[in-house]
This record gives C-alpha cells, structure tokens and sequence, in this order.
C-alpha cells in the first residue's frame, strides 16, 4: 500500500525497478498505488507475476459520487485486489462495519479479491478487548457473505502499532493469526 507517498512519477519509478526483479514463485505479490498511478503500474507489470489493486473502493458500481471510485472501474483498470477496512479508513474518514461489508460485495461481484483489514486500537489493546473488536469486524464482513467463487484475504492490522514506532511483538501477531483462522471457518 503506497498510500500518498508516492506521486505519480515517483510510482512509476518504483514500479519500473520492481518489474525488473525476479519474484520466486511462492510470493503473491500486490502492489496498492495511488489511483492515478493504477494504469500505468498495470501496464508495466502486465508481464510478471505482480498484481496490482486499489486502495479502497465505493460499494456503488455507478453514479452521482463525485470523488468516488467503484470496484467496477478498478477491474477495468486491471486491478485484482482492493484494500478495504484499513484503519485510516475507519478511524479517520469514519467508514462502518457495514460500509466495509457493501464494498467486500462490490468487489466480489466484480472479481476483485478484497484485502479486509482488521485491528484494534490501543484503548482496546489495553482493556483485553483485542479478540472482541477483531470478532466485530470479521462478523459483520464474513457472516452470511456470498464468495461466488471468490475469496478475501484478512489482514490484521495493529492500530496501536502504525506510524509510532511500536512494533506488535511476533508471538503476538502469531497468536492472533492462530485466532484469526480459527474464526473465520465459522463464516465462510
């Protein structure tokens, strides 16, 4: 995920220098740039094994949402994954648990791989909420959603460990990742 650091000139660059390694065959990798950049990282990825998605995306496929970009568009861009629930999302531009629900299904519907983000906040971390607040997110993503053949990959998301210098302890993330799996059989 590139987020906004890289403006468009800065993102093809870095694409460039990346379409030029090899990447071993056991490596899915995904590159995320800014929406601008998408065609053209696309272009230059087209061939080797490096996929390319969106940022976020609108659960509407269509329509009067200016500043929007749909799921749809990003297919058609040649993007095969979108991130949704990323935390800045969430916590910065207010998006729901439903909202993020409505777009992992525009996705779906479109073909497009979702990168569903979870985590929890520090105040969460420090009441032993960690496992309630990632169940929150991951219920009302997964419960009852229809795959259509597709699939979504969780990713989980430390909030309490972005853009402070805190690094989430291995043992810790390992043990989320064990629960993590664990809960998501009962959705999907």
């Amino acid at each position: 995920n590139w987020k906004m650091y890289l403006d468009y000139r800065e993102s093809v660059a870095v694409a460039t220098a990346l379409a030029g390694k090899k990447i071993p065959k056991d490596i899915t990798l995904g590159i995320l740039p800014m929406y601008l950049a998408i065609p053209a990282v696309v272009d230059l990825f087209k061939t080797t094994s490096i996929a390319v998605g969106g940022q976020n995306c609108s659960w509407v496929p269509k329509g009067a949402y200016t500043g929007a970009v749909s799921a749809h568009l990003l297919k058609e861009a040649g993007c095969k994954y979108v991130l949704l629930g990323h935390s800045e999302r969430r916590y910065i531009f207010g998006e729901s648990n439903d909202d993020i629900r409505k777009k992992i299904e525009a996705a779906l519907a479109v073909g497009i791989t979702p990168i569903l983000c979870i985590g929890e906040t520090k105040a969460d971390r420090d009441k032993n909420k960690t496992e309630y607040r990632l169940k929150k997110q991951l219920m009302r993503a997964l419960d009852g959603l229809d795959l259509g053949g597709g699939a979504v990959i969780i990713g989980y998301e430390p909030v309490w460990a972005i853009g402070n210098g805190t690094a989430c302890p291995a043992a810790d993330v390992e043990d989320i990742h064990g629960w993590i799996k664990r809960e998501v059989k009962q959705y999907v």
